[in-house]
């Protein structure tokens, strides 16, 4: 049940920005406003995401910034003005599971999952196409191998529920509406550890 969410993000997903991070002075600004010291930060790349909250799917509207991985943790910043804004901090800790989709080499994007959240992840090349070393680098930190990890078929964490949206479509030509409706989609937490917890509480 992932491919109707993947069909409305991985266009968003692979795009870029053109974010200032490469230069020295590119650097000192991002560890300056995100209160970062050089010899934490392990990598800088544009990455793209989607936060999604446990509960009914929302259509994800990819946001595009930078993605600073630190030996702890992602930080997810945004550049507004001439400022590196942190958004987002995804703390290795914070991770219990992740969806690498065809695999941790495959040029896809990916999913974490925590107790609280999903996000989907795409660090992207200038460009605008998948970063593959990037992607290794973001693995090798927040999924290690000791980390729970699904591709493909495993892991679903989109289920369909009994519930609808109902909708009215013009036809065309006409002053005619067709009544239309769409089952609502779910997103879970698949991890063994969220299971365990659910079940407790």
């Amino acid at each position: 049940m992932r491919t109707p969410l993947l069909a409305l993000t991985l266009a968003a997903l692979l795009s870029a920005c053109a974010i200032p991070y490469e230069t020295p002075e590119a650097r000192t600004n991002i560890e300056r406003d995100l209160k970062l010291s050089a010899d934490e930060i392990v990598t800088i790349t544009e990455t793209n995401w989607c936060l999604f909250p446990y509960g009914d799917l929302q259509v994800c509207r990819a946001r595009q910034g930078l993605g600073v991985l630190t030996k702890t943790k992602l930080v997810l910043a945004l550049y507004k003005g001439g400022i590196y804004l942190q958004a987002k901090v995804i703390n290795v800790s914070d991770v219990q599971c992740a969806h690498l989709q065809r695999g941790r080499a495959a040029a896809d994007t990916f999913y974490l999952f925590s107790d609280r959240w999903a996000v989907m992840l795409a660090p992207v090349t200038v460009g605008g196409a998948l970063a593959l070393d990037k992607k290794a680098q973001f693995l090798s930190v927040l999924v290690p191998p000791n980390t729970e990890s699904f591709t493909a078929a495993q892991g679903n964490f989109i289920q369909v529920t009994d519930r609808k949206n109902y909708s009215a479509v013009a036809v065309p030509g006409t002053k005619t509406y067709v009544g239309t409706s769409e089952s609502i989609n779910q997103i879970f937490n698949p991890c063994s550890q969220g299971k365990n917890r659910s079940a407790e509480s």
